[in-house]
């Protein structure tokens, strides 16, 4: 019902999230709460936000939601979180 083609916003036929990613160079940013700056290492952001059909095969993957490699010791992660209701559509 609600379907969007672009490439990125989607699963693929494997049921794997179809995330188009963009790499980001590192480089020196200005911290503005601190009044300073720092070197930060380059990484890749998704080109459009996760959508319902992506956080549902993370949260259904074996190696998703329940893997402790995806949580950080100062992050909290919710016990029931794997039940949350992304609703029917996948976007």
């Amino acid at each position: 019902v609600l379907s969007d083609p672009r490439p990125g916003v989607g699963v693929d036929p494997g049921g794997t999230p179809d995330i188009h990613w963009c790499p980001v160079p590192g480089g020196e940013v200005a911290i503005e709460a601190e009044p300073r700056r720092k070197q930060v290492g380059s990484f890749q952001i998704a080109r459009y936000p996760i959508t319902a059909a992506q956080y549902r095969a993370f949260l259904e993957a074996e190696d998703g939601w329940r893997n402790p490699k995806w949580w950080a010791d100062d992050l909290y992660r919710e016990p029931d979180g794997d039940s949350y209701d992304v609703g029917r559509f996948g976007n």
